[in-house]
């Protein structure tokens, strides 16, 4: 089964990360029960124990989930960010406010994205 994404653009203070671009499938990493987009942004997180700006967040999933995309799964799978036209860029350089007990809030992250792995996107709202 496939689910097009809602045709939209952002608006205020958001950023929309989603595991594909419109016309490929997320892809599962079955190695690491999750999808890839999943894996590699709770992998970042962990790692930099969430003291990461939004834009190394986002390459780092970018270039992982594109080259294990082809690696593992032998197909294309593209991660994308939106943004509102008024951020621009400037989303990149916003840091993610982890304050206590930060690997509570990883795991809960991770049960959120395996509720929503069908959906496989994940939205950042500034000041959160």
């Amino acid at each position: 089964m496939a689910i097009k994404p809602k045709d939209f653009e952002p608006q205020g203070n958001v950023v929309v990360f989603s595991a594909t671009k419109d016309d490929e499938t997320a892809m599962p990493y079955r190695n690491k029960n999750h999808g890839l987009f999943t894996y590699y942004l709770l992998k970042k997180l962990q790692d930099t124990k969430g003291a990461v700006t939004v834009g190394e967040l986002s390459d780092y999933v970018t270039d992982r989930v594109r080259k294990a995309s082809v690696e593992v799964n032998g197909k294309a799978q593209t991660p994308t960010v939106r943004s509102s036209v008024a951020l621009s860029d400037s989303w990149r350089t916003w840091r993610l406010k982890w304050r206590h007990h930060t690997a509570l809030r990883l795991a809960e992250i991770a049960a959120l994205l395996r509720l929503s792995e069908m959906v496989a996107s994940v939205t950042l709202l500034r000041g959160c």
